[in-house]
């Protein structure tokens, strides 16, 4: 297994494991709203996964973006990032 799996289950969990879990750790599981959030611009930012539990390979985020919020236009350098659209549109 290569990086991280993530499951996000009907049951409004979500299963993260990290490359090491299956042999040494147990996956973390969030209910639905857990996780610490924080508000920017008026876009709320919850992190279901840090660097810290999965040894710095990766971070996992929800973000609530209201119509017209939004990060501007923006490059990283040292990490990629993935959207994935759950509801809305662009």
């Amino acid at each position: 297994m290569i990086g991280n799996l993530s499951f996000s289950l009907s049951n409004n969990k979500i299963i993260t494991l990290n490359k090491n879990d299956m042999k040494t750790k147990k996956p973390t599981v969030l209910q639905a709203n857990q996780g610490e959030s924080v508000s920017v611009v008026g876009d709320r930012y919850t992190f279901l996964t840090t660097k810290e539990q999965t040894e710095g390979t990766f971070a996992q985020m929800e973000f609530y973006i209201p119509p017209g919020g939004g990060s501007p236009p923006h490059t990283h350098h040292n990490e990629d990032e993935f959207l994935y659209m759950v509801e809305g549109e662009l």
